[in-house]
């Protein structure tokens, strides 16, 4: 599989994790519905879904960076999680978007 294949699997497997979890949610909140539970942490972490959706959703449609030689690829995992840090996008600790605890 080439670099690009490698990272269009990824971020279809991980579209479809943030799915998972989004339908996680919905189902334990229509199983607490009409119970007298605190459900603010989790309000906080749903609220932080869509940057979580936004990180996947830039893997895929990352430009291509052009080296010295005539070759190209795009961000590695590591360097796509290095630049989320600093553009403030996660927590280093944590690794969530800020605020999700």
């Amino acid at each position: 599989m080439t670099a690009q294949g490698d990272v269009n699997a990824a971020v279809a497997a991980l579209s479809a994790f943030v799915a998972d979890i989004a339908t996680a949610v919905a189902n334990i909140k229509a199983e607490l519905a009409g119970v007298e539970v605190d459900t603010s942490a989790l309000d906080t972490l749903v609220a932080g879904l869509p940057a979580v959706q936004a990180s996947v959703d830039a893997l895929e449609s990352a430009p291509p960076v052009v080296t010295s030689s005539t070759t190209t690829s795009t961000l590695t995992a590591k360097q796509e999680a290095e630049k989320a840090v600093r553009e403030g996008r996660v927590d280093p600790v944590t690794g969530m978007a800020p605020g999700l605890i």
